[in-house]
């Protein structure tokens, strides 16, 4: 028996209601098993706002966990240096953080500056914002630190209830290669305290295209590894990490010994001297010895004869040059 045209379009319609009326079944069994995070907009302004806080969060907190060892908190076998706490890498035993901590340490950091997040001026637009339930992740790789922001920010005026967002920042800083570098050559220096194995350590920033220098801070070592192609507030990358030799002083003597002539340096007249080799470490309280170059004003409390340890590489390989420098009264 054939089907009228009637009958075929009552049918279809059918249909359509009965799969309709499933599918709203099934939507309403699912949204109940899956409640949704209310992730309404909020203001403009405020968003962007709040990215560059995050932004800016990011940045100090690599700069601040660089500086102190791959920590934001950092364990009691540290030094000071510049107002950043250095953590010691070697006494006794290695003891360089895994990259898993360092970036757990980043993001504390990055938290708690971005929680510290003036919103002055955002009053001043006239949005009175609250932020709370405040997260943070960091991973840091070759290239640089990547962190990612969560928080809920209730707008006074827009809505009762406070709404979920994220927001990414990203640091081009080698933070991973730096504390790479430097787990190596602990490592390495594990091996014989007496000795310091500067040349590895030149070759391991030579491979990363990376620098270093060396000063001595509160009886200790602290290396700071460096990238000046990449700024942080206007300061080259630099990730430090201090190492107490102990009573150890006999690893600046094993490289060839080198003396120079006398030099004198009248007190509160700048005193300069080029150099013609790399300082990697001076051996000094006069001054810090930077590239190719000695410079300083001495003081009263200078007063006397000086005889400073360079640590450094020349043509013909590492050295150490034996300098003294003889600081006397004012000129008239």
């Amino acid at each position: 028996m054939g089907w009228r045209r009637g009958q075929v379009t009552v049918f279809i319609v059918s249909g359509i209601l009965i799969i309709t009326f499933l599918g709203l079944v099934v939507y309403m069994a699912t949204d109940k098993m899956h409640p949704q995070t209310n992730t309404a907009s909020i203001a403009k302004p405020v968003a962007e706002f709040l990215n560059v806080c995050a932004n800016d969060a990011a940045y100090e907190a690599v700069r601040i966990v660089s500086r102190q060892g791959g920590y934001y908190i950092p364990p009691k076998e540290s030094t000071l240096l510049n107002g950043f706490v250095v953590a010691d890498y070697y006494k006794d035993a290695p003891r360089v953080p895994g990259i898993d901590t360092v970036n757990k340490e980043l993001a504390l950091a990055a938290l708690d500056e971005f929680s510290r997040c003036d919103m002055k001026s955002l009053k001043e637009l006239g949005y009175n914002v609250s932020i709370s339930d405040t997260s943070a992740i960091a991973y840091a790789s070759g290239i640089g630190v990547r962190f990612r922001f969560s928080y809920s920010a209730r707008v006074s005026g827009e809505s009762a209830t406070a709404s979920t967002h994220e927001t990414e920042a990203f640091v081009p800083a080698e933070l991973a290669k730096s504390h790479d570098v430097a787990s190596k050559f602990v490592m390495e220096q594990a091996k014989d305290t007496r000795h310091v194995p500067l040349s590895y350590l030149s070759d391991l920033c030579v491979n990363n295209l990376l620098t270093f220098k060396i000063h001595q801070e509160s009886g200790r070592i602290v290396y700071s590894i460096m990238n000046p192609a990449r700024k942080i507030k206007g300061e080259p990358y630099t990730y430090a990490f201090a190492i107490d030799y102990g009573e150890e002083r006999a690893y600046f003597g094993r490289h060839e010994m080198i003396e120079t002539p006398l030099l004198s340096a009248p007190i509160g007249k700048e005193f300069y001297h080029k150099l013609e080799y790399t300082v990697a470490f001076a051996y000094t309280e006069l001054f810090n010895a930077t590239q190719g170059e000695i410079r300083f004003t001495p003081k009263p409390s200078d007063l006397g004869l000086h005889e400073v340890l360079v640590i450094a590489n020349t043509t013909s390989g590492w050295k150490t040059i034996k300098m003294k420098i003889n600081v006397t009264k004012e000129i008239a």
